[in-house]
């Protein structure tokens, strides 16, 4: 009985133990904060409408004197997907600089406010969001499972969080977009700041602020009443700014940032010594030119790219030597470690700051270090600036033809400047095909394709094959091809050969295709062979509405030319053809000729970018432009007779269902990347997080 007696006793003061560890984040509100409520639907028909919620209230309070960011919440909840959507709520901190404090968490039934705040349930979780993108930046998560939540309720909730990050000591910023993609009944958005430094800017149209001013301390708010839903447009360019915003700083200028950033990236002259007997062990040759690749090669290859972004190391990277003895770093380590390396065997360098987001965008934008979201090298020699990005690997080429991803403009952590950096060349794709066919229907085809890739081209494969088992890729490769010829073989083993240094790289493949002749589906007793460009035609496919209102991402650059030659038994009667489309984002053209002498029909099919986005106003042209580039790209060998004599003819969508594996091999990535800060605003709008 004892036994139980202190069994029972022990487990009641471990719950309000945790009771009251967790207690520390249930607080009032701030008393900066203006109050705001909305537990009530105002627009019945717009509550009763389709979709998981109907938000009623958006309210977000920055105390910028104080580093307190409020947030508060207010949404019907009108269908189970919506309660299972928050039936756990979480809320993200940094415990090295911050606080947590959870005001309320309410439930509106049947007008009736219902509690559902129970410190002693909170859960505390390492959550690591970005460590599929190798970068762990130990936040914490509070998560609070609710009880008892029904279709139908109102879920209100607020909470604040306490710090910012203190690498830029008490510096001031803060944004808002006044756009969301779902209607809002009232949104409220205010910043408290007494610094007389503080500026703002409004983008696209945005409405200017109420000011109140009281003995210097001023709030900034925009209060609005039933905002309409917009309607994010997918493969929009994460640059297009298409939404109205306003952005606050306290920083003047642009050079004013560097001078802050400056003292994070100093090496010391020890350090400089220290780095200058690595390099030498690193570097096969004494040229100072070939120097440079080695160590290039040496940080982007063999460093690994991994980050531990917690607390201060955000913003400023581990020093030199640390990420060295380690091998891995993030972006703001591998670059510091490739400039001090330059710099110790005598090249100028230094770290470089960009936003991969905003590109050219980030003029628009008023000063600050809060803006960039990554970190690069530059290099000078010979009277001119080179640009590396050393978290990308296996990268080719001479150290001044390695290319560099368009990042828009870029600021200089030794020279204070913001520049514009002049874009790299892109690569090409040259596929070279061959196809002999069998002197009878059933006689099997040699099919062989030679691919080769140069410059990024030749970079992005390089990567895919460092990461892939030979004998899984020519599978891959194989199956590829199957979806086009079913009774597809492979002939000889792939091989690869790659010029790392010309940044070249060339594949051959060999195969045999059985039955490559098949039944012509429109013409009763003829037989056909389908020829197309798979790899192009995946860049032809662009499934979106003719009436948008954003840019359209371009996978840019790319240049891809397709070239086939396809052997008969006989000769073969065709009418060569030539067809272009052509303006100042992209070209197309293909031709057909004819060889009899060889028994050679050779098609020749060339597609190049020139540009990075559509403008939404040349979104129906570009739209029916590829469509019919499309439809002339796909080819096929008609033959009404067992002697193989006929008629070649031009077909339309015959592979239609291979287009969907290439845009998943080529451009998913890009678009996932692009298109990553608008699925984040839309994520962080729908879950309700406050942005800091």
């Amino acid at each position: 009985m004892k036994f139980k007696t202190l069994f029972f006793g022990l487990f009641f003061l471990s719950i309000f133990s945790l009771q009251a560890q967790n207690e520390k984040f249930v607080k009032k509100a701030p008393s900066w904060v203006v109050e705001k409520s909305h537990i009530k639907p105002k627009n019945q028909e717009g509550s009763k409408s389709n979709g998981d919620e109907y938000p009623l209230l958006y309210d977000r309070q920055l105390n910028l004197d104080k580093k307190e960011f409020y947030f508060h919440w207010t949404s019907l909840l009108k269908n189970s997907e919506s309660v299972s959507l928050y039936n756990t709520l979480e809320f993200s901190f940094d415990p090295t600089y911050q606080k947590l404090e959870i005001h309320f968490i309410n439930i509106i039934r049947n007008g009736k406010v219902i509690n559902k705040m129970s410190p002693s349930e909170f859960k505390i979780i390492t959550k690591e969001e970005n460590a599929d993108r190798k970068l762990y930046d130990n936040n914490k998560t509070l998560i609070s499972h609710l009880q008892d939540i029904r279709q139908g309720d109102i879920l209100d909730y607020a909470y604040t969080i306490k710090g910012q990050n203190p690498a830029y000591g008490s510096h001031q910023y803060a944004s808002q977009e006044f756009e969301f993609s779902y209607p809002l009944e009232l949104f409220y958005f205010s910043v408290l700041s007494s610094s007389s430094k503080l500026k703002y800017k409004l983008l696209k149209d945005a409405k200017y602020p109420t000011i109140l001013n009281n003995n210097g301390l001023k709030r900034y708010y925009w209060e609005e009443e039933n905002l309409p839903a917009y309607y994010f447009e997918e493969n929009t360019p994460s640059w297009f700014q298409n939404s109205p915003m306003v952005c606050f700083s306290d920083i003047e200028k642009w050079e004013d940032v560097a001078e802050l950033s400056r003292d994070f990236y100093k090496v010391s002259e020890e350090e400089l010594a220290y780095f200058k007997k690595q390099a030498m062990d690193i570097c096969k040759s004494k040229d100072s030119m070939e120097m440079i690749l080695d160590i290039i090669r040496f940080v982007q290859d063999d460093i690994r790219y991994l980050g531990f972004e917690d607390g201060l190391n955000a913003f400023i990277p581990h020093r030199p030597k640390a990420v060295f003895d380690q091998r891995f770093g993030d972006c703001k380590d591998k670059s510091l470690l490739l400039s001090t390396l330059l710099k110790s065997i005598g090249i100028k360098s230094s770290p470089v700051l960009v936003n991969s987001y905003l590109r050219e965008n980030l003029i628009d934008r008023l000063a600050s270090p809060f803006v960039f979201n990554h970190c690069v090298s530059s290099f000078f020699v010979y009277d001119q600036t080179y640009y590396i990005d050393p978290t990308m690997s296996n990268q080719g080429g001479s150290a001044f033809d390695i290319y560099f991803p368009n990042y828009g403009y870029v600021l200089d952590i030794e020279s204070k400047k913001l520049i514009l950096p002049k874009k790299s060349e892109g690569g090409k794709v040259d596929i070279d095909e061959m196809i002999v066919l069998g002197k009878e229907y059933e006689d099997p085809a040699e099919y062989e394709v030679k691919t080769t890739y140069t410059g990024v081209e030749a970079d992005n494969i390089r990567s895919y094959f460092a990461s892939n088992q030979l004998d899984y890729i020519s599978k891959e490769y194989m199956q590829y091809y199957s979806n086009m010829y079913p009774f597809i073989g492979i002939r000889e083993e792939l091989t690869i050969e790659d010029n790392r240094l010309e940044n070249e790289l060339v594949t051959t493949e060999k195969y045999v295709v059985d039955s490559i002749w098949e039944d012509d589906p429109n013409t009763k007793g003829n037989k056909i062979v389908y020829v197309a460009p798979l790899m192009m035609q995946g860049f032809f496919n662009h499934q979106s509405p003719a009436n948008r209102k954003s840019d359209y991402f371009l996978n840019h650059p790319s240049h891809i030319v397709y070239d086939v030659k396809i052997r008969t038994p006989i000769p073969w009667d065709l009418n060569p053809a030539v067809n272009e489309i052509s303006n100042d984002e992209y070209t197309y053209r293909s031709m057909i000729s004819n060889d009899r002498l060889n028994k050679e029909i050779h098609i020749q099919d060339m597609y190049w970018t020139k540009s990075d986005h559509i403008k939404a106003k040349n979104f129906p042209r570009f739209q029916a432009d590829h469509s019919k580039m499309y439809n002339d790209s796909s080819f096929g060998i008609l033959s009404g007779t067992k002697e193989l004599k006929g008629k070649s003819n031009n077909l339309k969508a015959i592979i239609e269902a291979l287009i969907p594996i290439f845009i998943v091999i080529v451009l998913i990535v890009a678009l996932i990347i692009f298109n990553e800060k608008r699925k984040e605003k839309k994520e962080l709008a729908r879950r309700n997080k406050s942005r800091m």
